[in-house]
């Protein structure tokens, strides 16, 4: 059975148990997920040390002019992490305004199960979920 033909409790920022979440939604889910969960924080082995990213402790700690080139590179090379991944793009437009900078990610995921596209939206303190298709 493939990794992407399987089910899940529902979880974007909190689990809900009782919900179950499969296909697209799962994965875009688990994609969601890996970029906010902060590096070495789930338990387990090897594979759980190296899950996650948290996208907003990124942008808040790194020089805004080095972001808009790596921050990209750094989301795609996490997604391809999940074994039911196959390719990945990510497009950052960074927005400024009343002084403080944000970003938001398109991201086109290839899957073994099909395509997914997130919207996701990044600031120094916070990552949104904005839409999913």
């Amino acid at each position: 059975m493939l990794v992407s033909d399987g089910l899940d409790t529902y979880c974007l920022d909190a689990l809900i148990p009782g919900r179950l979440v499969g296909g697209l939604q799962l994965l875009a889910q688990r994609c969601y997920r890996r970029l906010i969960t902060p590096p070495g924080s789930l338990r387990g082995g090897e594979e759980e040390a190296d899950f996650g990213m948290d996208l907003a402790s990124y942008v808040g700690s790194t020089d805004d002019d080095a972001i808009d080139s790596a921050l990209p590179v750094r989301v795609e090379n996490e997604l391809l992490k999940d074994p039911a991944v196959s390719s990945v793009d990510c497009v950052a437009v960074r927005n400024e305004a009343a002084g403080q900078v944000s970003w938001t990610l398109t991201i086109d995921v290839e899957s073994t199960s099909g395509d997914v596209q997130l919207i996701v939206g990044v600031s120094a303190v916070s990552v949104e979920l904005l839409g999913v298709s």
